[in-house]
């Protein structure tokens, strides 16, 4: 004897064979997630963050950044909200010049910071440096940048693509000078 009814198993299977229909069908209501592309949060992360960078138990350094972020995976540190960089004499007691730039990278394997966005240092001397990106080398206590750049001193000023200089400023070199202003005596 036949019913007018379906079974519930014949009508279960109609109902997910149109869900499944339906679905497989429409397109689709947002573009699936893709969770590579989120950014992994920070291991750890600071505001008002500041560190001393030493080198054989004197100070050689003084790092200050409005935000600090790290992240372990990639073995670097990201600084923004403003940085500051007070480089010290061999002695550690003495400050040598004054480093700003609007963000910066610490790369932990080589101790090595990339500096970015408005980047000036003042040595206490007088003399300036600017340029967009520089990269100081903890070892060596080295500064350096490929673009281009402006040292300007109380006797002159010059102007030029790439450079490299001591973190005091009181030794550097540029490798394409376009602009010298002052003696040609007074620059060197």
């Amino acid at each position: 004897m036949k019913s007018g009814r379906a079974s519930p198993v014949s009508y279960s299977f109609g109902v997910c064979l149109s869900l499944f229909l339906a679905t497989g069908c429409s397109p689709p209501s947002q573009p699936p997630s893709n969770h590579s592309a989120v950014p992994k949060p920070p291991d750890q992360e600071a505001w008002g963050w500041n560190t001393v960078v030493t080198r054989n138990g004197r100070k050689r350094a003084e790092v200050t950044a409005g935000h600090f972020r790290k992240f372990d995976r990639t073995l670097t540190a990201l600084l923004d909200s403003g940085v500051t960089v007070s480089f010290y004499d061999g002695s550690g007691l003495n400050r040598v010049s004054v480093l700003t730039a609007r963000q910066a990278e610490i790369h932990e394997d080589s101790g090595d910071m990339v500096v970015t966005g408005g980047v000036a240092v003042v040595a206490t001397n007088g003399t300036r440096l600017e340029t967009d990106t520089l990269r100081w080398n903890r070892e060596t206590d080295m500064i350096k940048g490929n673009g281009r750049m402006t040292l300007r001193r109380p006797d002159g000023e010059e102007t030029g693509e790439g450079f490299e200089a001591s973190s005091d400023l009181k030794w550097w070199k540029m490798r394409q000078v376009s602009t010298r202003l002052g003696g040609v005596d007074s620059l060197r």
